[in-house]
């Protein structure tokens, strides 16, 4: 079964209040880099967001995909959208 990270994103971005802007992700397989900036996209005019996730096994996905995480989360922070990120990986 794969989880549907656009749908979780689209219910936090709508449904979520001021106040929330802390978000832990654990997960197996990570989501897409397009889902990841539909949400933070959609996040924008929002108190920035301190983001973490964790992974419960090595990327899944080389190394290069995974650099393309932490590009897209300066890129965020520059934006000022992202405040802080951080990835654990939890084996």
């Amino acid at each position: 079964m794969v989880f549907n990270w656009d749908y979780l994103f689209e219910i936090l971005v709508s449904s979520s209040s001021p106040n929330l802007f802390k978000f832990k992700f654990y997960f197996y397989e990570a989501p897409k880099l397009e889902s990841l900036k539909l949400f933070l996209d959609n996040w924008k005019g929002r108190r920035p967001i301190l983001l973490q996730t964790i992974q419960d096994n090595s990327w899944g996905l080389c190394l290069e995909i995974g650099m393309k995480y932490f590009e897209l989360m300066e890129e965020y922070k520059m934006q000022g959208i992202v405040k802080k990120y951080n990835h654990v990986l939890n084996e």
